[in-house]
């Protein structure tokens, strides 16, 4: 966690609040991505109470579009409504460039309104032994190499510079040690999808496995899911198959609606930010 002490602003002397504030980070959906969101925020309102809950939104776009407040926003807000102390807990896989700029916001925050004593959780995987954790979870869904191949999609970041790249690419590594069949490719950066769809290609693997299954290694199973994995055109389904792949990505049900199966799909998951929120917590 990274943790910032200011001096309390006496503006809000009259209201306190003695418990933290929990700010969820999240870059936002207008997709699929709003069921993940409410079943979360279900999850953290009955433990820790609906009015200490409060989300921003990193993405410029999503707030226009869905009229959510941005972090510094949600801060002002809460820093307004009496509270001294805030948690605020990035909805992040790693701590990457996304995970850096919430940094960089609070930050900027602090330096303009030092009213407010702001902890910076974990994400979901920012530790080895938190990837093995989710991982034993994914895992359940992986094919036996008597059945087929696994992909394992990675989101990766285009810029060389985000730590994301380097993460990824451990990540890579990592399911290709564990695992007989599982290959790991992302979809902005390393490791490179057309290196690793080459090389599937390249070792006859459609003609080993036959069937391979998609793995987004991602919160919510949104536009890169439905559209660049598993939409029309150039996506990753059509490419695998044209090797001769059959091509599968599971799927799951939410309050009468159909999703792709993320990351989000998995109550284990939803448990494991629980975990980040009172490790964070522990920290005033």
């Amino acid at each position: 966690m990274h943790s910032t002490a200011v001096t309390k602003n006496p503006e809000n002397a009259g209201v306190q609040h003695h418990e933290p504030a929990i700010v969820i980070a999240a870059f936002g959906s207008t997709r699929s991505g709003r069921a993940v969101f409410n079943s979360l925020h279900k999850r953290l309102a009955r433990k820790y109470g609906e009015k200490r809950i409060h989300w921003a939104y990193t993405s410029k776009i999503i707030r226009r579009k869905t009229g959510g407040a941005g972090l510094q926003k949600t801060l002002a807000t809460i820093e307004s409504a009496g509270y001294t102390q805030a948690l605020v807990l990035p909805l992040q896989l790693f701590p990457g460039g996304g995970y850096l700029r919430i940094q960089e916001r609070v930050q900027e925050r602090l330096r303009c309104f030092p009213g407010v004593q702001i902890v910076i959780g974990e994400t979901l995987m920012h530790r080895w032994a938190y990837v093995k954790g989710v991982l034993a979870v994914v895992e359940q869904d992986f094919l036996r190499p008597d059945q087929g191949l696994n992909l394992v999609v990675l989101h990766g970041a285009s810029v060389i510079s985000d730590p994301a790249n380097g993460i990824c690419l451990g990540m890579a590594a990592l399911v290709r040690d564990r695992y007989a069949n599982v290959v790991a490719a992302s979809l902005e950066g390393v490791p490179d999808q057309e290196a690793v769809l080459q090389k599937i290609a390249r070792c006859g693997m459609a003609d080993h496995y036959r069937r391979i299954r998609l793995v987004p290694l991602l919160y919510t199973a949104g536009m890169h899911v439905e559209d660049d994995l598993m939409g029309q055109g150039n996506s990753w389904k059509n490419r695998l198959q044209t090797m001769g792949f059959e091509v599968d990505c599971l799927t799951t049900d939410y309050e009468g609606e159909t999703f792709y199966k993320s990351l989000a799909s998995f109550t284990e998951i939803e448990t494991f930010w629980l975990n980040r929120v009172e490790r964070g917590l522990q920290s005033f």
